[in-house]
């Protein structure tokens, strides 16, 4: 009779877990950003500056670092969220599709989902990209380039149009990498502003199609929620404002981040919504304020003594190679339905 007692309960568990999952498939979604530290494939691009990330360049990059970085970066996608992986990731600082199907190898869910990626001027070769899951069907893209004048080129701001197939809802994601603080962050404030107005000419854009476009922007931005530049996306005076909510701002005030410089954390990584997501009762997708969150696992940090902390692990620096995973961390919000 216990033994049959415990079977029966076992039996249970597994439909509890079965339903779980089954209800999170047809219910609601995760969105996940994750800058992966330079992705790099093992060959020599002649129109790139990749020599590093090469068999004989000085990070001595072979086949088997190579696949280790992706399945590293894989194992965090595959930790991310609970009974699964989020249905629909930006990454940037990726270099090629051979360095994301290395990735896609390694993902647990791998067949249910495709990618794009934005292709870039950038002399190093990064770019964006998006992995959806299937539940999505991929309306349209589009790639705005950041114009710098006579600096060198960045990465664009790339746009994804999709259709959640279960509630027909249509909303566009526009993955970001914004030019570095390179020579300052006051020196540099204009390159990182004139990626924000792209991102505002192309919100502009899409809401002359429709009033009640709605629009998640995520990436790495390369600046703080109370910085210029996303404070330029919050807007929301006027009619034309862009109007959006980063749901990551919060944890910054707090003292959190998903980047840590000299021991400082912050929020250089971010999502922002569209008010249709927070407010808008009759949209069929909703997003809680301030829910989003950080993926941080004590595996993907290292014990920092010097500023007595643990911070994120990285797979190279300038001191050489370490074997973590990446010097950012990734973030995440859940999007529900009604």
């Amino acid at each position: 009779m216990i033994i049959v007692d415990r079977m029966l309960y076992l039996a249970i568990i597994t439909l509890i877990l079965f339903d779980c999952r089954a209800l999170k498939a047809q219910g609601n979604f995760e969105v996940m950003f994750y800058n992966v530290e330079n992705l790099f494939d093992t060959l020599d691009n002649p129109y790139t500056i990749d020599e590093d990330y090469t068999p004989f360049g000085k990070l001595e990059y072979n086949t088997e670092r190579f696949n280790n970085k992706a399945a590293n970066i894989a194992s965090v996608i595959n930790a991310s969220v609970d009974g699964g992986m989020p249905e629909i990731i930006g990454l940037c600082e990726v270099e090629s599709t051979v360095a994301l199907d290395a990735l896609f190898s390694q993902l647990n869910n791998a067949k249910q989902y495709t990618y794009l990626t934005s292709g870039t001027n950038d002399r190093r070769g990064i770019q964006n990209a998006l992995i959806v899951h299937q539940r999505f069907e991929i309306i349209e893209t589009e790639v705005h380039q950041v114009d710098l004048k006579k600096e060198r080129p960045t990465r664009p701001v790339f746009c994804v149009h999709l259709e959640d197939t279960q509630t027909k809802a249509r909303f566009w994601v526009i993955v970001n990498h914004w030019p570095s603080r390179y020579g300052g962050a006051e020196e540099s404030n204009w390159k990182r502003m004139a990626a924000s107005d792209v991102v505002l000419k192309t919100i502009a854009t899409y809401r002359k199609q429709t009033s009640k476009s709605s629009i998640i922007v995520m990436g790495d931005f390369n600046d703080y929620p109370s910085n210029e530049s996303l404070m330029n996306l919050e807007r929301c005076k006027g009619k034309k404002d862009p109007c959006l909510t980063s749901v990551h701002k919060y944890l910054h005030e707090e003292g959190l981040g998903t980047h840590s410089y000299l021991g400082e954390w912050h929020i250089m990584d971010q999502i922002l919504v569209s008010n249709h997501f927070l407010k808008d009762s009759s949209n069929e997708l909703k997003i809680t304020p301030n829910s989003g969150t950080i993926v941080k696992h004590r595996w993907m940090l290292y014990e920092n003594k010097e500023f007595n902390d643990f911070l994120p692990s990285r797979y190279f620096s300038r001191d050489g190679y370490f074997g973590g995973y990446s010097d950012h961390l990734p973030v995440l919000v859940k999007v529900m339905t009604n």
